[in-house]
């Protein structure tokens, strides 16, 4: 079988860790791909697992005072590290190192999940978790 003849099956794209180098171009040409890009080439070719509900969005606090930016670009790579085995992107954060205050933005099938990477990656969970909608 040639590369061009190659499907990915649901047990490749579903598996958002094996996805995030082979749903595009298969094995022979993998790319990079993130877990966002997985779910929805899997939601193109067979539709939402779930009823066809967008994954929820949502916006955590900590509130950590003495916190550095460099400290949190860390914890925010291990964060993407882990964050495949769940169906979990961790999409943006945003440091106030004065104020002692960090704010991440993910994409999780729901707040126990997104949690879960938090304390896998590097034990800091969140003080607060909201479900957000993005606006304009």
């Amino acid at each position: 079988m040639s590369s061009n003849d190659w499907e990915p099956g649901v047990e490749t794209v579903a598996s958002f860790s094996k996805a995030r180098t082979h749903w595009n171009t298969g094995p022979s040409n993998p790319v990079r791909a993130t877990p966002r890009d997985a779910r929805r080439y899997h939601f193109a070719l067979y539709g939402c697992c779930e009823g066809d509900k967008p994954v929820p969005l949502y916006m955590d606090h900590h509130d950590l005072p003495g916190v550095k930016a460099e400290d949190v670009a860390k914890a925010h790579e291990a964060d993407v590290r882990v964050q495949g085995q769940y169906g979990v992107e961790y999409q943006h954060y945003w440091v106030d190192e004065a104020g002692g205050q960090v704010w991440c933005l993910v994409e999780a099938p729901d707040k126990e999940t997104a949690t879960r990477v938090h304390r896998e990656a590097h034990g800091l969970e969140a003080h607060k978790l909201d479900e957000v909608k993005q606006g304009a």
